[in-house]
């Protein structure tokens, strides 16, 4: 999910420079921000900040040796922002490690799934790669084992996280560790038990004999192949693009690493149901300027402008975007339902509100406040024109992933 919850970036050419430089970090950027002034400048480290990818932008704009044209205050924005998300991330990674190192002694091999093996596998250096969580796959027969050792182990259950078992989704009730903030996700399936795709996936990764090293502890982790498939049923099927553009930046350093067994890949899309998440994702980077998709010439990558739009503007929405599409969406299915979730708060957004601790009664304090923001969403939903148009456009784009055909006009 994005991490600013504050409006969207319009601006057509912040996004396009922002893409360039997600879809090919390593390429020269200074055709893409050549002009612009202050504010586009601002615009472009915003759409940076709020998904999440200041430090891809920051290393682009490095090696592209753009920072004396930048405006000085925006380019302390930049930098500022760099700064703190490396250092969250040298905590995040040190609690990581301890994390898997205490399983490890407790006897259980987890596999680090996606953004780990990512950071600190094919990223250039890890700090540029944004880690929200960690997500851990272990056999289903040691997952609840392994979650209760982790709360033996200075982890609570997330505030916001319900209650329930192995019958559930594809992964426990998501852990946080109060001093770190990681969240730690134990997984027992790759994705949700409707993708048809997933034992056969899952089945491929637990055979990976791959390893990285993550300050001193040997972590198994999926071969490069399969996570970049897994990677394209999370951003594609599972968040339909809300999770970010980060994946534009996966793709192109997991091809840069030499790794990927392309054929592989071919050959395993269609059985995975992941043929047109692969052409759209192949689509959308190659037209701005990624490598990678010239490696899968049997993919199909005549997507229409309107449905790569679709899921590029899915890609930037801020999160507020996605939580009034989301609503809307509720709203036009069942209103009972849609009126009980209305009402029902999200502790971590209380807490947020009311400054106070996620699992902390006093976050209750927050709720008039809370109340105020979900009226004005749901008001902002009801009459912001573009917000139905948007989601039906998301609506469209999930069905066509999921194999539909994509209503007239779409």
């Amino acid at each position: 999910m994005l991490q600013n919850p504050g409006r969207d970036v319009t601006s057509a050419k912040a996004r396009t420079a922002l893409l360039r430089c997600l879809a090919n970090p390593d390429s020269e950027l200074a055709a893409w921000v050549n002009g612009f002034d202050a504010a586009e400048w601002s615009e472009l480290i915003d759409l940076a900040i709020m998904s999440r990818t200041q430090s891809i932008l920051r290393h682009c704009i490095m090696r592209s040796g753009l920072a004396d044209p930048m405006p000085y205050a925006v380019a302390a924005k930049l930098e500022g922002a760099d700064r703190e998300a490396a250092l969250v991330s040298l905590a995040q990674g040190r609690q990581a490690v301890q994390t898997v190192r205490s399983l490890h002694e407790a006897g259980f091999a987890p596999i680090a799934l996606k953004g780990a093996a990512l950071a600190y596998g094919y990223y250039p250096v890890p700090a540029l790669r944004q880690m929200r969580d960690i997500d851990l796959l272990l056999p289903a027969d040691q997952a609840i084992e392994a979650r209760a050792l982790l709360l033996g182990h200075g982890f609570r259950p997330h505030p916001n996280a319900a209650r329930y078992g192995l019958e559930k989704g594809h992964q426990l009730p998501e852990l946080y560790h109060p001093e770190s903030g990681l969240l730690v996700e134990i997984h027992h399936r790759l994705g949700p038990p409707e993708w048809k795709g997933e034992t056969l996936l899952r089945d491929r990764v637990f055979e990976s004999d791959a390893t990285i090293c993550i300050l001193g502890e040997i972590i198994r982790v999926p071969d490069a192949a399969s996570n970049l498939l897994h990677l394209a049923e999370h951003a594609t099927l599972h968040h339909l693009f809300a999770n970010g553009p980060v994946i534009l930046t996966d793709l192109h350093y997991l091809h840069a690493s030499g790794k990927v067994d392309w054929g592989a890949v071919s050959r395993l899309a269609p059985e995975l149901g992941l043929e047109r998440s692969l052409s759209l994702l192949a689509a959308i980077a190659g037209r701005n300027g990624a490598q990678w998709p010239e490696a899968m010439s049997s993919i199909d990558r005549s997507i229409s402008h309107e449905l790569a739009a679709a899921a590029v503007d899915a890609m930037l929405s801020s999160e507020e975007t996605h939580r009034q599409q989301a609503q809307l969406a509720r709203q036009n299915a069942r209103k009972e339902l849609a009126l009980i979730r209305a009402l029902k708060p999200d502790p971590t957004e209380l807490a947020r509100i009311g400054g106070h601790d996620p699992a902390s009664a006093s976050r209750w304090f927050g709720y008039p406040r809370w109340l105020v923001e979900k009226g004005g969403r749901y008001l902002r939903s009801r009459f912001n024109r573009s917000t139905p148009a948007k989601q039906a456009r998301r609506a469209a784009l999930a069905g066509w992933l999921h194999g539909e055909e994509l209503p007239p006009g779409a």
